[in-house]
Formats: C-alpha cells, structure tokens, sequence
C-alpha cells in the first residue's frame, strides 16, 4: 500500500523506485556534526579527520554538519541559519565543540558521541552491519528559476518495527568554499553544511503506521536563501524514532551538475 502524506509542493521528480524490497535493508549511517568555523587548531583538525574518513566510506556514511554559535565569535554559516541550527543543538543536548553523534540516539544509547577525530573504522563497520527495516530513495531538483529547491523522498519499510517514527528531509550544500577564510580556524572549504530542515528542525514529519511493504511519500520544497553555490545542493533525509532518538536509515541525493 502506498500512503502520500500531505505536501507543501507537489513536484514532478523522477524516482527510481521499481520495485519492493523486502527483508532488512542495508544501512546508509547519519553522522550530525556540531562546528564552529572559529575553532582552532582543535576544528580545523577535527573537519580534515572527519571528512576524510566519510569521503573514505561512501555508501556507508554521509553527514549533516549544523555551524552552531559560540563564544569565539560569529560563525558565518551559522549566521545564515542559526534557529534551526540551535534548536538541532538543544535536541541532543550537545554541550561541546566539534562534536559528531552517529545516528542519533538519546544520551545513554548513543553508538558514537564525541570530538569528531576520535572516530575509527570499526565504529562506521560495526553500525554498517547492522542491517534497516526501511529503504530510503531521494532525488531533488530546482525549479526553472533557480530559487527553489523540490526534494522527492520514498520511504519503503522493509522489516518489522513499532515505534513512533520522523522522517527529516534535510538540505545541505556539499561544499562551500570561501576565498578567505570566514573564522579562526583558517579552514577555507566545509563540506555536507545545513542550509535548511523541511518542514521543521525538530517535528519534522510524522510517519503513519506502516506495515512491511508500504511506501510513504514525501514532496517538500524550499525557497534558497542563503546558498553559496547551487550546484553544490544536495539532500539528506532519514528516519528517527522520536522516543529513543535513534536514527534508523538515512537517503542521499548528491549534487547534480549546472545546467546553465
């Protein structure tokens, strides 16, 4: 059975989605990152680390990193979108800078917790091994002006599960580079920044009671505002329990060329 929950664009995307899966479904890990552009060298290190290590394991990984308001100064990217990122920083109680929390999960649940660079390849196997109860697929597109972003999500279960479910849809730039630096960390290129949470950073969209085999559908649109560079759009959507916090899949849809 498939279940269109309401939209706030309906678009026409194309969606590769032939066919359902059944069984559990291999797993694309959520990495949600907390930095500040003004940390160093104790930043600076930690992105290199960090984005090495995903750029190492895609297909296993993929990262949504929220620029969050110190006491160091102003972050630039937090400037452009600081409610959302702060309200994401208060759902998980993230008292530190960097800090890298893999998928989700309430304070004492949580798989991986901590300075970023302390991350190892065992973490990101072990979580990988573990096989998901849904299939994520996400495409986007723009719209023929450019100044909006159409994101199209399917969301397949795949095993049993009963909990109380989120689905976030989440707009990210791949990369954003600067020719200066814009904080103290000297760091000139960021990777995977937030730009936007859809529909909202914390009740995202509540998921119906889905049996094994359903499809739910999701269409949301945004209008850009503060975006860098819209080849570099991408987008993350992914599946939380709103009780325990953890993240149980996550899709990825990569940046696409310019076409003009």
């Amino acid at each position: 059975m498939k279940k269109n929950l309401p939209t706030i664009c309906l678009i026409a995307l194309i969606c590769s989605c032939s066919f359902i899966a059944k069984g559990q479904t291999p797993r694309l890990q959520l990495f949600e990152y907390f930095d500040d552009d003004n940390l160093f060298p104790f930043g600076s290190v930690a992105n290199r680390y960090f984005d090495a290590l995903e750029n190492a394991n895609t297909g296993k990984m993929i990262s949504i990193k929220y620029h969050i308001q110190s006491q160091t100064g102003d972050d630039s990217m937090n400037l452009e979108n600081s409610g959302q990122t702060q309200l994401r920083e208060f759902f998980y109680n993230v008292f530190a800078i960097p800090w890298a929390i893999q998928d989700g999960g309430d304070t004492t649940k949580r798989l991986f917790s901590g300075v970023p660079d302390t991350l190892i390849q065992s973490k990101v196997d072990a979580r990988s091994g573990m096989l998901s109860p849904f299939k994520i697929s996400v495409s986007h597109a723009l719209n023929a002006t450019h100044d909006s972003i159409l994101t199209h999500t399917v969301i397949i279960k795949t095993g049993a599960l009963t909990a109380s479910l989120t689905a976030q849809v989440v707009v990210i730039e791949r990369t954003i580079h600067y020719n200066t630096a814009p904080g103290l960390s000297g760091d000139v290129n960021f990777e995977n920044v937030m730009k936007e949470m859809l529909p909202a950073p914390l009740g995202g969209t509540a998921l119906p009671a889905m049996n094994v085999g359903d499809t739910t559908v999701l269409n949301l649109s945004w209008k850009l505002a503060n975006v860098h560079d819209t080849s570099q759009l991408a987008v993350v959507s992914f599946v939380q329990d709103n009780a325990t916090l953890e993240v149980y899949q996550a899709g990825y849809s990569a940046p696409f060329a310019r076409l003009n």
